[in-house]
């Protein structure tokens, strides 16, 4: 497991993902203006592909890490780590949250930037606003079954 070998990987490698994103975004933006909607879509499919991909990893990896070490301490041991646990949940909650705010903006640019005279674009927002809230379901599905964020999040609902 990563997270255990390497405890802050979790917390740093969010820079590359964030470069990544910024990448597709241009990419994205660079089909709307060029016109080009199949690859537009294709585009934007690999953009919720990739950050579905990485809500479902980093959930995994704290699932697997919590489940393996903070489960197998002592009561004394988990009082004294509960403190340095809540923050770290807290900066991963910021990031996926921070992810979920970016993809949301790119949704509504996207949305915004498409002419709205044509067919073609008709269709193009009707994809994206499924595809939207498809990779939509599936993130909140992925964070309510974890194991570590699920009990935040029924928490955060009540």
């Amino acid at each position: 497991m990563l997270a255990t070998a390497y405890a802050n990987y979790i917390l740093t490698f969010h820079s590359f993902l964030y470069e990544c994103l910024e990448i597709i975004e241009e990419l994205i933006y660079d089909c709307l203006e060029e016109k080009k909607y199949f690859k537009l879509q294709k585009v934007y499919n690999y953009y919720n592909e990739l950050i579905y991909t990485f809500n479902k990893n980093i959930v995994q990896e704290l699932d697997d890490s919590f489940d393996t070490h903070f489960n197998n301490l002592t009561n004394k041991e988990r009082n004294l780590l509960s403190k340095k646990r809540k923050l770290w949940l807290e900066d991963i909650n910021k990031q996926i949250k921070r992810i979920s705010d970016n993809q949301r903006k790119v949704a509504y640019n996207v949305q915004k930037r498409l002419v709205k005279n044509s067919i073609k674009t008709y269709v193009l927002k009707y994809i994206i606003k499924f595809s939207n809230k498809n990779y939509r379901k599936l993130n909140q599905s992925i964070f309510e079954k974890s194991l570590v964020l699920g009990s935040l999040i029924k928490k955060n609902k009540q």
